[in-house]
């Protein structure tokens, strides 16, 4: 088990002052108004032709950030059928998600890191509701209830650390509303590909308010074994849970209490063939060996790779005259 637990580098910007406490950090930043019972500034619609995005922590317009940045919202995601955190490259130019088994390796501009072992540092950094996701073969993960996500390209050292030397990845997830809302999603495909997702947000008083996403995946594999009959392998299932608890006791003041579950199994990691052909096995006549695509033949029987995380948060924002105020602690542990 590797315990980690999430901290943020120390940064100062026009306006913004932060200081690190073990688990804890505070700053504060400009004013912006920011309506209730969300994580900050949401993306407006199209017809607005204005997004807010928190690239330099703090609301601002995407027209006014000197910086590369890709901003979608969850209407946007849904249309272009982004599910997962490996498919937010096919809608960012310059950025590929590179995956073994569940080990995710984004890179940004080229820039990637090639070690994915527990303890490792990526050098494009991660971050789901403000938390950096330090391990990388725990980030493979699906997007049930994702607000906007943010893309930041080149270096962001100055205000996400020295593990953004590449870039930053920031996922923002939907805050409970003060009106009950919520949906339900199933979808089914071929090699029994199976997908759950529900939302849903009800409030429990007029100043507190509750949220819970659920998800689960499941499919069965598009490799063929030769060693099985020819039998489907490489079996994903991926699951998780993520509740949210919102106190606002007035427009200054926001509480938000964070947890999450997630877990996986992946038994596509051994799963390979011969590139072309070219194996010595082929020129031996030893068979069944794998030369056609989708093909495999490698007995192993034990290849499946568990992965556990889980964590909380909380996050209070205290809206004042000279700006506001974030204090976060979290704490996050993978379990491989």
């Amino acid at each position: 088990m590797v315990n980690v637990r999430s901290q943020i580098a120390n940064y100062i910007v026009p306006a913004a002052t932060m200081i690190v406490w073990p688990h804890a950090a505070v700053h504060a930043q400009s004013a912006v108004a920011v309506p209730a019972g969300t994580n900050s500034a949401p993306v407006v619609g199209l017809d607005d032709q204005e997004i807010i995005v928190t690239a330099q922590r703090r609301s601002e317009r995407l027209t006014d950030v000197p910086l590369s940045i890709t901003a979608a919202s969850a209407a946007e995601l849904t249309r272009a059928g982004v599910t997962n955190v490996r498919q937010i490259a096919s809608i960012t130019p310059g950025v590929t998600m590179q995956s073994t088994g569940p080990w995710l390796q984004p890179a940004v501009r080229g820039v990637s890191s090639q070690s994915t072992i527990p303890g490792s540092e990526q050098n494009v950094a991660l971050y789901v509701d403000g938390v950096y996701q330090p391990t990388a073969v725990a980030n493979t993960s699906d997007l049930p209830d994702v607000e906007r996500i943010e893309v930041l390209k080149g270096p962001q050292g100055t205000l996400f650390g020295r593990n953004a030397t590449g870039g930053a990845i920031q996922i923002i997830t939907r805050d409970p509303s003060f009106s009950t809302t919520g949906n339900l999603t199933a979808s089914y495909g071929r090699f029994r590909d199976v997908t759950l997702q529900g939302y849903i947000s009800t409030p429990l008083s007029d100043k507190v308010a509750v949220g819970v996403t659920g998800s689960y995946t499941s499919t069965d594999g598009w490799l063929k074994d030769l060693l099985n009959d020819r039998r489907h392998t490489g079996k994903i299932t991926s699951e998780l849970v993520r509740a949210k608890l919102l106190f606002r006791p007035n427009e200054n003041l926001k509480v938000l209490l964070t947890g999450f579950y997630r877990h996986r199994t992946d038994n596509n990691i051994n799963r390979d063939n011969a590139l072309n052909g070219n194996t010595v096995a082929v020129s031996l006549g030893i068979t069944p060996v794998a030369v056609k695509p989708f093909d495999v033949s490698t007995d192993f029987t034990k290849s499946n790779v568990f992965t556990r995380s889980y964590g909380v948060t909380l996050r209070a924002e205290l809206a004042t005259r000279i700006g506001t105020f974030i204090v976060t602690f979290s704490d996050q542990t993978p379990d491989l």
